[in-house]
């Protein structure tokens, strides 16, 4: 096993609820909460797309109901990067 394949492995064990649970707290949509909610959007984005999840398929309604992110221009490119490649397949 690579170093690599124990992050994967942590992320999808400890971080991706944690991540998910920032996201669809009621208050993330605040002002004050938008740019850490849009950041943890980005990075459940980036555990899809570069992870091997297997529950990737069930995220990826959620995901979508994220959507859309405007204010992290930084973290919209990433999501937007992906949703692309989503459609493109």
């Amino acid at each position: 096993m690579q170093l690599t394949d124990v992050g994967v492995t942590l992320c999808d064990t400890e971080a991706l609820p944690l991540l998910i649970g920032v996201i669809e707290n009621a208050d993330a949509r605040a002002p004050e909460n938008i740019s850490p909610t849009e950041n943890a959007i980005s990075a459940v984005t980036k555990i899809l797309k570069y992870g091997s999840i297997p529950a990737a398929n069930d995220i990826l309604p959620r995901w979508l109901a994220w959507l859309p992110v405007w204010e992290d221009e930084d973290e919209a490119v990433h999501v937007y990067g992906y949703f692309c490649d989503l459609v493109e397949m």
